[in-house]
C-alpha cells in the first residue's frame, strides 16, 4: 500500500495533461504505484504529482534519484485506446514531448531508445509505462532532474552520466511552471505522432543514438551492431557484423567504439 502524508490538492479539469486534473501529494512512495492501485479514482489526462517521491522506480525496478524541492516526479495517466500509436510506444511519444518542452530553454535534447531524454549524452529525465488492471488504462511515470546539482548527481552512485536544467543553463527554475512547459509539450508530441509512421519520423530526426555502432544487453545476452533506427513497432534495429539484422523489445544499449568479430 502506498503512502502519503496528507490528502492530495486536486486541481480543475484542465490542470492536468489533455483535460485531465493535477493531482498533487506532499509525499509519495511512487507516483507510478498509487496510480496503478487508484486507477478507479482517476480519469484519462489526471496527472499525479509528488512534491517528494521516495521510492521511485526506473525500468528494470532501479531506483531513481528524486531529491525533494528539486526534482518534477509525477505520473499521466492514459487511455491507450485514444491514441493513433500501439501502447507500447506512448513512452516514445512521450520522450519527444520532453525534448519539445526543454526546447523551451533552447536545450538541445535527444531520446534515447527506449524512452529517456538525454542532453550532451547526459541523461535528464526518464520515462516507465506501465500497464492497469484494464486494457484503457495505463500509467506513464516521469522524472526529470530540474535543480539538481553536481553533489546531487554522484558519478559512484549512478549507472550513467546525468544532468539537470539547472546544470544545463545555471538558472534556477520554479517546478511548476516547468511542469506546465513539459504538459504542453507532451500534449504537443501526442498530437504530432498520429501514426506509427509520424512518430518513427520525429523519433529519427532527435535519436541520439543514429548512426552508431551499438551493443545491447538482453537477457543475459550482449548483441553489437549498427544500429538502423527503430521498426513501426517500435523495436530497436542492428545489424550484426555478419549482416544480420535483429530486434529488440527491450534492453540496455552502449555505444562502442568497435564491432567485436564475434558479434
Amino acid at each position: 500500500m502506498q503512502s502519503f502524508s496528507a490528502s492530495p490538492i486536486i486541481g480543475p479539469p484542465g490542470s492536468g495533461f489533455n483535460g485531465g486534473r493535477l493531482w498533487v501529494f506532499p509525499e509519495l512512495d511512487s507516483t507510478n504505484s498509487w496510480a496503478l492501485t487508484h486507477l478507479e479514482d482517476l480519469q484519462p489526462g489526471d496527472l499525479v504529482r509528488a512534491i517528494h517521491q521516495t521510492s521511485g522506480r526506473g525500468r528494470l525496478d532501479r531506483t531513481w534519484i528524486a531529491p525533494p524541492g528539486r526534482s518534477l516526479t509525477f505520473s499521466i495517466l492514459l487511455d491507450p485506446t485514444q491514441f493513433p500509436v500501439a501502447p507500447p510506444l506512448l513512452g516514445q511519444v512521450a520522450a519527444l514531448g520532453i525534448v519539445q518542452g526543454l526546447a523551451a530553454w533552447n536545450l538541445p535534447a535527444r531520446v534515447k531508445w527506449p524512452n529517456d531524454v538525454l542532453i550532451s549524452n547526459r541523461k535528464i529525465a526518464g520515462l516507465l509505462l506501465e500497464f492497469g488492471s484494464r486494457p484503457d488504462r495505463l500509467v506513464l511515470g516521469i522524472g526529470l532532474n530540474v535543480n539538481l546539482t553536481h553533489a546531487d548527481l554522484p558519478p559512484a552512485q549512478l549507472r550513467r552520466p546525468a544532468t539537470s536544467l539547472q546544470l544545463e543553463t545555471g538558472q534556477t527554475f520554479e517546478l511548476e511552471a516547468v511542469l506546465q512547459t513539459l504538459v504542453r509539450g507532451l500534449e504537443s508530441a501526442a498530437r504530432q505522432c498520429a501514426s506509427p509512421a509520424d512518430l518513427r519520423s520525429a523519433w529519427s530526426e532527435k535519436d541520439a543514438l543514429r548512426d552508431q555502432l551499438l551493443q545491447i544487453e538482453t537477457s543475459g545476452e550482449i548483441v553489437s551492431g549498427r544500429y538502423l533506427g527503430i521498426n513501426p513497432e517500435g523495436q530497436l534495429l542492428l545489424e550484426t557484423g555478419e549482416g544480420i539484422q535483429q530486434n529488440f523489445w527491450s534492453g540496455d544499449v552502449e555505444r562502442v567504439r568497435h564491432i567485436s568479430s564475434d558479434a
